[in-house]
């Protein structure tokens, strides 16, 4: 058939015009995270500074679910992984790059919207 198994870059069978391009493209998985905040809440609102703070610093965050006990079962439990360096070495997370903050304030005033998105780095 007409399937190489073996191409070899810019060789093909019938000169340059047919080369076999072998490359491969691979894109780091996508997550994004959702949340609603009330604006008359103290808490949510001192976490909007610490959510807005993850945009503006520079380098890799740790996504995580802080605990392991609690039965539930979150994305961090499932595809993350533990390292000797990070969070004592116990605690699943993924390493993640903020690519987007964006808030939106909800049409009855009292709420806001946000989302989080992020790219998962190596």
């Amino acid at each position: 058939g007409n399937i190489d198994d073996s191409p070899i870059i810019n060789a093909g069978t019938s000169g340059a015009s047919n080369a076999a391009l072998n490359f491969g493209s691979i894109s780091n998985a996508k997550i994004t995270l959702n949340g609603v905040m009330a604006r008359d809440n103290t808490t949510d609102m001192n976490l909007m500074d610490d959510l807005n703070d993850l945009r503006k610093t520079i380098g890799i965050k740790l996504l995580y679910y802080s605990s392991i006990t609690d039965g539930y079962r979150d994305i961090t439990d499932s595809i993350g992984s533990t390292d000797a360096t990070h969070l004592s070495g116990t605690i699943p997370h993924i390493h993640v790059r903020i690519t987007r903050f964006t808030i939106k304030q909800l049409s009855n005033g009292k709420l806001l919207k946000y989302s989080i998105e992020m790219v998962e780095t190596a």
